[in-house]
């Protein structure tokens, strides 16, 4: 069930970034970034990122590693599901582990 979530999520993700979705993205340690989804990126180490437009950052676009997301919430009209939680959870709700 986790790697069905997983998939759904990055699905997700890729949406946010071909239509330009403003999102909130509130990461593991409680910090927000707001801004508009851009791309999604791999990196040396197969590490992957979110990156956003952000106007209230010193730097214009924001890098974030996917595993540090906790929540994202989306800021668009007609989004049926505007919330999607990201830590992994089994089909009880619960955390693995």
């Amino acid at each position: 069930m986790i790697e069905s979530s997983r998939c759904y999520f990055y699905d997700n993700l890729e949406l946010a970034c071909i239509r330009g979705y403003r999102l909130s993205v509130q990461l593991r340690d409680g910090k927000v970034v707001e801004g508009t989804a851009r791309d999604l990126q791999t990196r040396a180490g197969a590490r992957e990122y979110l990156m956003v437009n952000s106007q209230k950052s010193n730097c214009p676009v924001v890098e974030i590693p996917l595993d540090q997301i906790k929540t994202i919430e989306v800021h668009e009209p007609g989004v049926s599901s505007p919330r999607v939680l990201v830590e992994p959870r089994d089909r009880a709700g619960n955390k693995p582990g």
